[in-house]
């Protein structure tokens, strides 16, 4: 009982800061995100503890918060586009980092720093694209985002839900096997649901196409959350980190937007 109240309590004034970032002002937003952002890279580097030291573990945090950064300024117009060289040598150093310390190797195949810096980046960035639509910090508007977001935490909470009280079926139980096949279901039904109303109130997309996007959210969410358990549990880790009290780090918070946002962001660039 203890434990369901911290997690509804974590969980509410979690939702509150962030759409409170999103719809006061722009460089709110930023400034939550970079933190979150950040916070992100020290978990999954945190991942890979046991492979080693990580000399790139706080100079990578410095470069993928600068990279956040100057994409956010350069979709908004503040910057001019040759600026994105500076995200792209970034990238190159984390893969020289990987080289140079040999994480690949250690870490089972994986590139830590350019895994973690890919990752991270194109999920965040994303939101940029998502937000700067019109590219001037005066067309700044969050509600893609925020569309976005309701559907993943409507799928992510009713798929917890019916798991709880349905469950009988693992969706992969080598690697979660807390998630079921009817946790999905339901909670995939719910997202579909929200969408058809949520497209009674913008009709920017058909009610088709707002289907579409509920379901590719429910795919990649899910492919993002299945991601993300297969890194803790080849770390033989249960959560990412400790951030949110009943919910684990932020990681287990936005495993389902780090791949959901690129292809929701391709989806309305083709739509819109």
């Amino acid at each position: 009982m203890k434990e369901t109240i911290t997690r509804s309590l974590t969980g509410i004034l979690f939702l509150v800061v962030i759409i409170l970032s999103l719809i006061l002002h722009p460089y709110l937003y930023l400034a939550i995100f970079s933190l979150i952002c950040v916070a992100g890279w020290f978990e999954f580097i945190g991942l890979f503890h046991s492979a080693g030291r990580y000399r790139l573990k706080i100079p990578g945090a410095i470069l993928l918060i600068v990279t956040f950064i100057i994409i956010f300024f350069v979709l908004n117009g503040y910057l001019p586009s040759y600026f994105l060289l500076i995200p792209a040598i970034s990238l190159i150093v984390m893969t020289i980092g990987d080289i140079s310390e040999q994480t690949c190797t250690g870490s089972k195949g994986i590139p830590v720093y350019t895994a973690g810096f890919i990752y991270l980046g194109a999920g965040f960035s994303c939101l940029h694209c998502l937000a700067f639509q019109k590219g001037a910090l005066e067309g700044y508007s969050p509600i893609w985002i925020l569309y976005t977001f309701y559907l993943i935490w409507t799928y992510d909470t009713m798929a917890y839900v019916f798991g709880r009280l349905t469950g009988r079926h693992p969706l992969w139980a080598r690697i979660s096997p807390k998630k079921t096949w009817e946790g999905s279901i339901g909670g995939a039904v719910l997202a579909i649901i929200l969408a058809i109303v949520l497209s009674r109130f913008n009709e920017e997309l058909t009610i088709y196409e707002w289907i579409g996007l509920a379901i590719l959210v429910v795919v990649f969410g899910t492919l993002g959350d299945l991601f993300e358990s297969w890194l803790k549990r080849r770390g033989g880790i249960k959560d990412s980190g400790r951030l949110l009290p009943g919910h684990g780090g932020v990681l287990d918070r936005f495993d389902s937007l780090m791949l959901a946002t690129p292809i929701v962001t391709l989806y309305l660039i083709l739509l819109l």
